[in-house]
């Protein structure tokens, strides 16, 4: 873990909006998207819509994916539909969009047993 990867998620734990504000700051790159992505499960839990917003925001693809898909779990526990929404909405490939949906769908029925 990166000493930038490490405070974002320290940090985060007490101020994720600050947090999100300080990462938006930063140039793109590797630490940066590792930042983002260890800040995602404190931010979400505050602001959901704010954490799919840095997930997509990540440069490279695969930690892009692993991102949202952190976020939508964590959001499906608390208001699914909104996070369907929120996929929908996004500019992503159809075929990302789906697998996202699907992410909601499956938490939503694992938490209905």
């Amino acid at each position: 873990m990166s000493v930038v990867e490490s405070l974002a998620k320290q940090w985060a734990a007490d101020d994720p909006v600050a947090v999100a504000g300080w990462l938006n700051r930063m140039p793109s790159g590797e630490s940066r998207d590792a930042a983002i992505a260890a800040m995602l499960p404190s931010l979400v839990t505050e602001d959901p819509v704010a954490a799919f917003g840095q997930a997509q925001g990540i440069g490279g693809d695969e930690t892009k994916v692993a991102g949202m898909q952190s976020v939508v779990t964590a959001w499906a526990d608390s208001a699914p539909d909104t996070a369907i929404e929120a996929v929908q909405a996004a500019d992503l490939p159809e075929a990302i969009k789906s697998s996202l949906i699907s992410v909601v769908q499956s938490s939503r029925k694992e938490n209905d047993q």
